[in-house]
């Protein structure tokens, strides 16, 4: 009879240790499910980090595709610069060396001072020198 009443009494423990070992195991995979978590996270904000970088390369690119000789490749790419950003200097800065480069003395001025407006600390090494050059080619009054 004692037999008979231990029997559901092993049972029931028996559930309960089960469910304690699936306990266990569940928090042991917390730690690492957070981990995981976390570090696609990180690979998500690298990711961004690196899309920022690419966008932060218009100077070179641009400086690529002008020493090139691509200039219809690099209006392009000014055309879609300016839309993002349209007070960046250097979209101006390279328009009016494009416009230097076909002789367009007068659109090569008006760029050049807006990049130099935007950029005051380009005057002395980028603006300042290539604006003389074109105000030397312009008729004068």
């Amino acid at each position: 009879m004692e037999e008979l009443r231990t029997d559901p009494h092993l049972k029931e423990l028996k559930r309960i240790k089960w469910l304690l070992v699936l306990i266990a195991c569940g928090l042991l995979l917390l730690p690492f499910s957070l981990m995981y978590v976390g570090w696609q996270v990180a690979s998500t904000l690298v990711q961004e980090s690196t899309d920022e970088d690419k966008e932060d390369s218009f100077e070179t690119v641009a400086e690529d595709l002008f020493r090139s000789g691509k200039l219809d490749e690099l209006d392009m790419l000014i055309g879609r610069r300016e839309r993002d950003h349209p007070n960046d200097p250097n979209v101006f800065w390279y328009r009016g060396r494009i416009a230097v480069e076909q002789g367009n003395w007068e659109l090569a001025l008006h760029e050049l001072e807006k990049a130099e407006q935007l950029a005051p600390n380009w005057k002395q090494e980028y603006t300042g020198p290539l604006l003389e050059k074109v105000r030397a080619k312009l008729p004068r009054p």
